[in-house]
């Protein structure tokens, strides 16, 4: 038997879901949580890149390819989020949509069967945030892992065992034309 995943969302999205038949991906960056893609909103100030230039030369000589990659790479990504917990009074308050709420349900693997998504848990040890912690996450001498910053989250939130679907392009040339909609199974 297959572990269930759910989705609180507003009627509105899922009428929309169904009538496209189409999953919707959204830009982690959007979000509100401020711990959420820590590294790559310091993207969008000069102080801010030129620290990050300053953490990755202890792993990169060429701090380009980093900065070239955050410039090209992150603005593409793609997620959405799912959770394991069903009909959990503390998800319907934080996804009530002005009592217009509902939750469906899905077969994780009939998520994991569509092209391009990876469907990840995420880790709850996000304390406090350093620059150093994040650029850790992403960049050791085994390579780059651009996606591993938006695989955790703040212990505080672990009650909502989330799960995130991610956009999953496996060329460069992929990632720059990447879809924000997957077709349902």
């Amino acid at each position: 038997m297959s572990e269930e995943l759910y989705r609180y969302m507003s009627f509105s999205e899922f009428v929309n879901m169904v009538q496209r038949k189409q999953l919707q991906l959204v830009s982690p960056l959007n979000w509100d949580d401020k711990y959420e893609g820590y590294v790559f909103r310091m993207m969008k100030t000069d102080e801010g890149k030129r620290e990050i230039i300053n953490k990755t030369l202890q792993y990169l000589n060429d701090q380009n390819e980093v900065m070239d990659a955050l410039n090209q790479i992150v603005p593409k990504v793609r997620c959405k989020c799912w959770t394991e917990n069903e009909d959990n009074v503390l998800m319907w308050n934080l996804y009530s949509y002005n009592n217009e709420a509902v939750m469906v349900s899905v077969k994780r693997e009939s998520l994991e069967k569509i092209d391009n998504i990876d469907v990840e848990n995420l880790r709850y040890d996000i304390e406090d945030i350093s620059l150093t912690d994040e650029i850790n996450k992403i960049i050791n001498k085994s390579g780059i892992y651009f996606f591993e910053i938006f695989k955790c989250k703040r212990k505080i939130f672990e009650y909502e065992h989330e799960v995130r679907l991610f956009s999953k392009p496996s060329t460069y040339d992929e990632l720059m034309s990447i879809k924000d909609t997957y077709d349902k199974i």
